[in-house]
């Protein structure tokens, strides 16, 4: 019955709906002069995103969305949009793309451009997903529409990418999965975006990721590329996140450990998080045993410490948080909103 009355309250509360993560927003068709579209755009940090077929890149923007609140922009998506629209741009692609033609770079330019300053009021940045495929597009964008503050350019040996492209293509369906189209694509990734990369490096924006390892330990070097850039995370990156309080006995551990299996969050426990760093034989560990072996309280800074380096660990690969037995006074419940992130709602036992 327990488990049935937590499950109720989190539908109720929409906890296990992924909308909240989507940046789907209503396209304002109404824009300003180009001069007023620059000005919303000039604060806003722009990252290129270059990497070749099965680079993970893809991967990598969700990421980076999740967890510093970006929008994540790729001008086959928008190009695909406009013709789903039916309006008349949208019908002139469709006959430019059904004649062979190349969609012209105004066109291109416009879309993204319309898009960027729709979402600029609620964009913490920008992803452009491989954008500029050659250097006169990347050259006319800053121009027309905004620098771009650096280029992420995921670096993967051509042997890497044929494998993940053969293992998707298993199951994709694909026509261009195949080994021959697959040397072909690549063969033309790397002819027309040597340029671009050149050119960007000379102006000292690329960062080179070696993307070889898992999706997480790939991000984890891009997050040291936005940490060097001084890009913060969002204060919602967290997602959702909930108090769980409880006396003992009260089975809020069991609760916890069957909304991890249904919803898949994420359980921290503060006083667990102590004594895993205590265990670890860190600096802050051997200090903390100091703290505890004399009677001492660990100090609220400590614990908030913990807890946010440990969910900005986990942020990407869980649908949010349960911090179980905290707070146990007020204050620090009002620091963590403060300090790390607002709350979704208390869920009570």
């Amino acid at each position: 019955m327990a488990m049935i009355m937590v499950l109720s309250t989190i539908r109720n509360l929409n906890l296990d709906d992924d909308d909240d993560y989507d940046d789907d927003d209503d396209d304002d068709d109404d824009d300003d002069d180009d001069d007023d579209d620059s000005d919303a755009l000039k604060d806003i940090p722009i990252v290129f995103v270059i990497g070749g077929p099965g680079s993970g890149k893809g991967t990598q923007c969700e990421k980076i969305v999740r967890k510093y609140g970006f929008t994540h922009l790729s001008s086959g998506d928008l190009l695909r949009a406009e013709v789903a629209s039916g309006s008349e741009r949208g019908k002139k692609l469709t006959s430019i793309m059904e004649s062979g033609a190349l969609v012209p770079l105004d066109t291109v330019l416009g879309l993204m451009k319309e898009a960027m300053t729709a979402y600029a009021p609620v964009s913490r940045g920008f992803l452009i997903d491989g954008y500029p495929r050659e250097l006169e597009q990347g050259t006319r964008f800053e121009n027309e529409v905004a620098p771009a503050k650096l280029v992420l350019c995921f670096d993967v040996s051509d042997e890497t990418m044929t494998n993940r492209l053969m293992g998707r293509a298993a199951t994709s369906g694909r026509a261009d999965d195949n080994a021959e189209t697959i040397k072909k694509r690549l063969v033309t990734f790397h002819e027309v975006t040597k340029p671009v990369i050149d050119h960007y490096t000379s102006k000292g924006k690329v960062k080179m990721i070696k993307a070889e390892g898992s999706a997480d330990e790939v991000f984890d070097m891009v997050d040291t590329v936005f940490k060097e850039e001084n890009i913060p995370p969002s204060r919602n990156c967290f997602g959702k996140v909930v108090f769980v309080v409880g006396g003992p006995g009260s089975g809020k551990g069991t609760q916890c450990d069957l909304i991890v299996q249904k919803y898949g969050y994420t359980h921290l426990s503060s006083g667990d998080l102590l004594r895993a760093e205590v265990e670890s034989g860190s600096a802050r560990g051997k200090q903390l045993t100091e703290i505890m072996q004399k009677g001492e309280l660990v100090s609220l800074e400590t614990v908030l410490e913990l807890l946010k380096e440990t969910m900005l660990k986990k942020v990407t690969s869980s649908k949010g948080f349960l911090i179980d037995g905290y707070p146990r006074e007020l204050e620090q419940g009002i620091k963590f909103e403060n300090e790390v992130g607002p709350l979704h709602t208390d869920v009570n036992r």
